[in-house]
């Protein structure tokens, strides 16, 4: 896609595996600490409003990171081979890929992989960003429906947590068709469902997708995504490049472990079914055992939790079964950050993590 009114990041992805339509804001936003970012989120600012120093890893999460690849390449090979063909028999050919910057973009990537590999389908795919209470970047929308204007746009994630981003989704894309007498079908696709709140996914299953264990260095070293409240009314949300961390970047080496392994999936029914009640069942649970929480301090699921413990500051986290290997990230990552451990009745979640 051609634009001369964006700067737009350039990733290390190769080619047009993944093109984000994000500004480049490198050099133009100061990172914050992480105990700077609570500070700013606790007095009312958006999470996207800032963003936060990525630390590098050590040596030990790094091998955890590429045991977890190598164990569940098959396996992460067999979801997306799932959900493509299941999209295939639906749209042909006659889709874009649009994944959710940063957890969708590399399922994006492998989707796009597997279309060449299964079907030699080169489907277009499109990284951009949705902001909890702040919607989804409407003008990176409307300029890839410019571009495709005949095509099915498939939202694409990583997994569910406890659904903000399914929801967020879900009302900002009923927004935009109601602006933009659109109808864009807001149903969120992702590999694993635990939140049992998506129609296209390829299991219900809490399982862990290794990119959720690294920042920037497992997805083109771009930085999470920025919604500046004074940017440019044609602008992008952004992000920055960090490429002080190339020397670390596994973005290519996780594609291509996965990729190696691509195959014809056994299974070709994808785990559709909605249960909007299960996620406050796991709430009331908790506030049962813990009092009253706030809902965006509980992080459901081990790529929530993943996440919590890179860039947050957590208070506890509860852990179905000590000895499961998926475990293996967040279970060290709370050791090195002094986070209490507790065994607990995570209902079909493996972990849940909560925060100061």
């Amino acid at each position: 896609m051609t634009n001369t009114k964006h700067d737009l990041i350039h990733s290390t992805y190769y080619g047009d595996d993944c093109i984000f339509l994000l500004e480049d804001l490198t050099n133009k936003i100061i990172p914050l600490s992480v105990e700077e970012k609570e500070a700013y989120i606790r007095a009312g600012g958006n999470y996207a409003e800032v963003i936060s120093k990525e630390d590098s890893f050590d040596d030990h999460i790094i091998e955890i990171f590429k045991e977890l690849t190598l164990t569940h390449a098959y396996q992460i090979a067999d979801y997306v081979g799932i959900i493509c063909n299941h999209l295939y028999k639906k749209y042909g050919n006659d889709m874009v890929f649009v994944s959710l910057a940063r957890a969708g973009s590399p399922v994006g990537v492998l989707m796009k992989r597997y279309m060449l590999w299964r079907y030699g389908s080169d489907i277009p795919h499109y990284s951009i960003s949705i902001v909890r209470d702040r919607g989804i970047d409407e003008n990176a929308l409307d300029d890839i429906r410019r571009q495709h204007p005949e095509k099915e746009l498939c939202f694409i994630d990583g997994w569910t947590g406890r659904g903000s981003i399914t929801f967020e989704l879900k009302k900002a894309i009923e927004q935009y068709n109601q602006s933009r007498s659109a109808h864009l079908n807001s149903d969120l696709i992702v590999l694993m469902d635990p939140a049992h709140l998506s129609k296209i996914a390829a299991t219900k299953k809490d399982i862990c997708l290794p990119n959720a264990c690294l920042n920037s260095t497992i997805c083109g070293l771009v930085s999470r995504t920025i919604f500046l409240k004074n940017k440019d009314k044609e602008a992008y949300h952004g992000a920055i490049l960090l490429k002080e961390y190339k020397d670390q970047d596994y973005t290519n080496w996780f594609i291509q472990k996965i990729s190696k392994k691509f195959h014809e999936p056994k299974e070709s029914m994808i785990a559709g079914k909605v249960d909007e009640e299960y996620v406050p069942s796991v709430y009331q649970k908790l506030s049962e055992d813990f009092g009253v929480l706030e809902k965006t301090k509980v992080k459901l699921s081990i790529g929530e939790s993943s996440r919590a413990l890179i860039r947050r500051i957590p208070k506890i986290m509860l852990v179905k079964d000590l000895n499961n290997p998926d475990l293996s990230f967040v279970l060290e990552m709370a050791k090195k950050k002094g986070v209490p451990i507790r065994k607990y009745d995570t209902k079909e979640y493996e972990c849940i993590t909560i925060l100061q």
